[in-house]
């Protein structure tokens, strides 16, 4: 907040930053092993839940209360998430596995959430404001779940492949610019960006896979939900607004 009394210039900025970075690997699996269960299943599982929320707001006011005075304003905020995340479940390298039932699993939860509110106000004979908010997720995932080079029997039940993933991602950029002036410019700017890069695999390679009384279940699954929402207001003699969402 800036305020001026005399003829000069009443300024004032405010700016926010949030961001989120996030790298991680999450494994579970036998490399050239060898596991009997005799009376139970052999069960491998690989489980990822990623939360990730950037929220800056920013808010800047100036005002001139005296003739000849100007008044400017500027506010920013900027909200940025960023995932890299590999998730695997797996049998390799020569392993053996017996059980009752065989399962090889991985699953990735990801929520991410990158929201803000820009706001600028000037107010003085003549003025200017500028709001400008820039919002945007970012996750790139691999989340995987195999049999390579290694054989799995279940005596009794399923021989079990899954990968599931499931990433809601959204990017919400507010701004807001009000120039009250007789001679006023007000200028407001949004943008919301949302990228989801996600591959989900589940499968056998040179594997041998016997379910001598069940079924060989191979199964890859994943639900994607990406939202982009941006909103710029100014108000003023001469206003501008720019909206950008992807």
């Amino acid at each position: 907040l800036s305020v001026s009394m005399t003829g000069s210039v009443s300024g004032a900025i405010a700016g926010a930053l949030a961001t989120n970075d996030h790298d991680a690997v999450t494994t579970a699996g036998f490399d050239a092993s060898s596991v009997t269960s005799a009376g139970n299943k052999v069960d491998v599982e690989a489980l990822s839940t990623t939360v990730l929320d950037a929220h800056p707001d920013a808010v800047s006011v100036a005002l001139s209360a005296s003739f000849g005075g100007v008044a400017l304003s500027v506010a920013g905020a900027v909200a940025l998430n960023t995932s890299n995340a590999v998730i695997s479940a797996y049998a390799r390298n020569g392993s053996t596995l017996s059980g009752t039932a065989i399962e090889i699993e991985a699953s990735d939860e990801s929520d991410a959430t990158a929201e803000l509110v820009a706001a600028s106000i000037s107010a003085g004979l003549a003025g200017a404001s500028m709001a400008i908010g820039y919002a945007t997720n970012t996750l790139n995932t691999t989340t995987e779940s195999y049999i390579a080079d290694s054989t799995a029997t279940a005596t009794t039940g399923n021989v079990l492949i899954d990968a599931d993933a499931t990433q809601d991602i959204s990017a919400t950029s507010r701004a807001v610019s009000v120039s009250i002036a007789l001679a006023g410019v007000a200028g407001a700017g949004a943008e919301g960006r949302t990228t989801i890069n996600g591959d989900v695999k589940a499968y056998a390679n040179d594997a041998t896979l016997n379910a001598n009384l069940g079924d060989v279940l191979i199964d890859a699954d994943s639900i994607h939900t990406a939202r982009a929402v941006t909103d710029a207001t100014a108000i003023g003699v001469i206003a501008v607004s720019l909206l950008k969402a992807t």
